[in-house]
């Protein structure tokens, strides 16, 4: 969409509310770019792509004139297969003149003071919906800081998530490239200082003694955590030690797959299958 068309183009990406990917590069977002966008550098595709939004989001893509082709070649399968692209919002210097004439309830549709791009990605719904009661819980009068323990933490969307709200968080997994992309995700948001990730198979038995003496600090070395955060893994043999880590009054989010998911898709082993009411039973015993 160019031309006599931008004012049409603008209002729907203002009344939508539907997310605004900005494809152009790192210093062009922070020149001038639309309100409420986000900044996903198109050369950084795909190994950025996790922080896109959940698949079938209804979205809107500002991407350079010159580039156009490459997104609906290329990167075809990144936005086209999974998301609803709603408008192509293809851009030059002369475009950027036009938008900056454009108001929409009498204010700008821009921005160009560097701020930051707008955060899509989502932690885990269990975490994102409790998150709040349970540091008010833990910590009415929000005077030290609580640490966590994220056991098998991916690429670290809920590292990062609870970091942001001021955590200390221990990342763990087996993965090196998972750890590799936490650190990344953690150094983009410029929380190294609150997050710490540890590379561990927890399923393996001769490494039960290295999971249980899980620590974000010595200084916490008895405590154990306030929080700890499992999200889809399960592991029948690591299921007390995972509750001995919890510190007494503190919490374990626990959100993996139940009986019944079969119906859906993957998992379909038991093993990977919580029964209903097993864990409740197990954290009573």
């Amino acid at each position: 969409v160019a031309g006599g068309e931008i004012g049409v183009v603008l209002e729907e990406l203002c009344e939508s509310g539907y997310p605004i990917i900005d494809l152009r590069t790192q210093e062009e977002f922070k020149t001038v770019h639309l309100n409420k966008s986000s900044n996903f550098p198109l050369n950084d595709l795909p190994e950025i792509s996790r922080l896109l939004p959940p698949r079938c989001t209804p979205l809107h893509i500002v991407v350079n004139s010159s580039d156009l082709s490459q997104v609906l070649t290329v990167e075809k399968k990144i936005f086209f297969d999974k998301y609803i692209v709603h408008f192509i919002l293809s851009v030059n210097d002369s475009t950027w003149t036009q938008i900056s004439h454009y108001k929409y309830k009498n204010e700008s549709v821009l921005s160009s003071n560097n701020s930051d791009s707008v955060i899509l990605w989502i932690p885990s719904p269990l975490l994102n919906e409790s998150i709040a009661t349970i540091e008010q819980t833990l910590n009415p009068s929000n005077q030290t800081k609580p640490v966590a323990l994220d056991l098998c933490c991916g690429a670290g969307r809920d590292v990062v998530f609870l970091a942001l709200r001021g955590w200390n968080v221990l990342g763990v997994d087996y993965l090196q490239d998972q750890i590799e992309l936490g650190q990344n995700l953690s150094r983009d948001y410029q929380i190294l200082d609150k997050v710490k990730f540890e590379l561990l198979d927890v399923e393996k038995p001769e490494n039960i003694e290295k999971v249980r003496s899980l620590r974000f600090a010595e200084a916490n070395e008895e405590e154990g955590f306030d929080l700890v955060n499992v999200s889809r893994f399960l592991h029948r043999p690591l299921l007390q030690t995972i509750l001995d880590l919890v510190r007494p009054g503190g919490f374990l989010f626990y959100h993996t797959f139940s009986e019944g998911c079969e119906a859906f898709g993957r998992p379909r082993r038991a093993a990977f299958i919580l029964k209903n009411g097993e864990l409740t039973q197990t954290c009573e015993e």
